[in-house]
């Protein structure tokens, strides 16, 4: 019986999402088994296409496919526990280059929200100044009139007045995603779930193009990285802190 163990990922969610997890899914389909090595509460993400999860969970930063700065390797007893499987271990060529398999997530059984809120709270790399404040967000909702709101994701703000779905099981999450209205916050991995739940998402960022996917985060929230085409508005005029304003008028439009 042929063996594929692919993994581990400790790396950046959206990249696990878009770019790693299509690609193992693709590749699954050459073996008679997937074994799939990834962080606790992530088995959701892997689970139509995997046979069974071997669970290696690390709290250090990840950019892109890469653990504090360097390539993922195997843990040394899975490879003695899987002697004679085909290991495939997150690299440039698996992320960038290999086919890719996508899976629609979540089902609208759950009751929505007319808007989730993902306050990311990230402060990796000093990003802290993309963060838009918690008041902000309070500032939105009192414009809209209060309507029905959660909030989401785990570096995450709670927003006051908003149901803390925070935390949440991922398939709980992505049930929440595929039955709610609208997806808001600045970009983050919570947003590429969003787009792999059919969630319609307002997303704001920077214009800035990115040299790893020769593109801006615009062209990779609307293309690169929507696979389904879910409807996508990305605010980029005034980069990572938008006006409330700006969001009121995007999310009344």
């Amino acid at each position: 019986m042929s063996v594929l163990l692919a993994g581990p990922w400790n790396a950046e969610f959206g990249w696990e999402l878009m770019t790693w997890i299509p690609a193992i899914r693709h590749l699954s389909q050459k073996y008679d088994k997937t074994v799939i090595v990834c962080r606790e509460g992530h088995e959701y993400l892997y689970q139509d296409f995997a046979d069974d999860f071997e669970i290696h969970t690390r709290r250090g930063r990840g950019d892109r496919w890469l653990y504090e700065g360097k390539l993922q390797r195997m843990p040394k007893r899975l490879l003695k526990k899987y002697k004679g499987a085909k290991i495939i271990t997150p690299t440039p060529s698996i992320c960038m280059k290999a086919g890719r398999k996508f899976f629609q997530y979540g089902t609208p059984r759950r009751t929505g929200y007319d808007i989730l809120i993902h306050a990311r709270s990230e402060t990796k790399y000093g990003q802290q100044r993309f963060n838009w404040p918690v008041q902000n967000y309070v500032k939105v909702l009192e414009k809209l009139g209060n309507p029905k709101a959660a909030s989401i994701g785990t570096k995450a703000y709670h927003i006051p007045g908003t149901k803390d779905l925070r935390g949440i099981d991922m398939a709980a999450l992505c049930d929440y995603m595929a039955a709610s209205r609208i997806l808001i916050g600045p970009s983050s991995g919570a947003m590429h779930l969003g787009a792999l739940c059919n969630c319609p998402l307002l997303v704001w960022t920077g214009r800035e193009k990115q040299k790893i996917i020769k593109t801006t985060n615009a062209g990779r929230y609307k293309k690169l990285w929507n696979p389904f085409g879910t409807p996508v508005t990305v605010l980029d005029q005034e980069g990572w802190r938008p006006s409330v304003h700006l969001v009121v008028k995007a999310l009344k439009s």
